[in-house]
């Protein structure tokens, strides 16, 4: 297969080597090809990346194999580090996580075997680990609701049924929390006007506020289920939805921009399903208005059906 880049440099230059441990993710060989410090800004990248074009083209080295090899490396060096996003995740993961990341991306099943197959035992474990996680919980809640509503067996708290939905939860919050940490991801559009702050602190805390009114729903609806909460109607255990459909609510002027549908139709191009942005818009709202709908309807149909918490 290929080599990594760490491999098919000369001598293997800033490869970390260790007696028998694992070596750290090389966040440093991109900057080091285009001989750039890793605090480069855009334009010290760009001209870095000509000087060495002009150096190694294989025009220029004609019968030279090893500038072949050091052109393509640099190249890919470039296309790496000019990219706000794919530097960002080089910085912290490397070249091999950025692969993983890439072949995620894209769902190349093939790329992505390949690129973990190769991937370091950490790399591995927390994959594995994500993995495990994940179908333990979709599977988990469905078997303890089902024994929980069995009236043969004994009863389970429900806050223990449920607990499979908090662990998700508290994972989603977490991540909300990482992401608000490392601050505003990167503008992936080039040529989309520049996001404000307040745009951009927004999505920034996107993840916490939907991951926290999630876990707060199903916690209040858990408490509903065993004590009653004084018994009350669904409309407080519901509190945590509203609060989240009003944060989508706050959200929409930003996704119904003119910018927002441009970027989708640069990023889709004929795979966009909307003729028009009125068209966008309107399936937008429209979905929205009816998903609050939905949720007031099913509080409505409760109260007047005398659903109440019990303990």
């Amino acid at each position: 297969g290929k080599n990594t880049l760490s491999s098919c440099c000369e001598g293997g230059e800033q490869e970390q080597e260790g007696g028998g441990g694992m070596a750290a993710p090389n966040t440093t060989l991109f900057y080091e090809l285009l001989g750039v410090p890793k605090d480069a800004d855009a334009e010290q990248i760009k001209k870095a990346w000509r000087k060495a074009a002009l150096k190694l083209h294989p025009d220029k080295n004609q019968g030279n194999p090893d500038a072949e090899v050091k052109f393509k490396l640099t190249k890919e060096a470039y296309e790496c580090l000019s990219d706000p996003e794919k530097r960002m995740f080089y910085d912290k993961h490397g070249e091999e996580g950025l692969k993983l990341k890439e072949a995620y991306d894209h769902m190349d099943v093939n790329t992505l075997m390949q690129a973990f197959s190769h991937s370091s035992v950490g790399v591995r474990l927390a994959a594995l680990c994500c993995l495990l996680m994940f179908f333990t919980l979709l599977f988990l809640f469905p078997i303890l609701l089902v024994i929980q509503l069995d009236t043969s067996t004994q009863d389970w708290h429900w806050v223990g049924v449920f607990s499979p939905l908090v662990v998700f939860g508290s994972v989603m919050s977490l991540c909300g929390l990482c992401a608000i940490a490392q601050g505003p991801p990167p503008q992936q559009d080039a040529q989309a006007p520049p996001r404000g702050p307040a745009s951009r602190a927004w999505e920034a805390a996107q993840p916490l506020i939907f991951g926290g009114c999630f876990l707060a729903f199903v916690v209040l609806l858990a408490m509903w289920l065993q004590t009653g909460l004084g018994g009350r109607g669904l409309a407080v255990v519901f509190a945590p939805v509203w609060a989240a459909e009003l944060a989508a609510l706050l959200g929409l002027p930003g996704e119904l921009s003119a910018a927002r549908f441009e970027a989708y139709q640069r990023e889709l191009g004929d795979a966009l399903p909307y003729a028009s942005r009125g068209e966008y818009a309107a399936h937008t709202a429209v979905v929205r208005v009816l998903r609050l709908a939905q949720w007031a309807l099913l509080v409505a149909k409760s109260d007047a059906a005398g659903m109440r918490g019990t303990p």
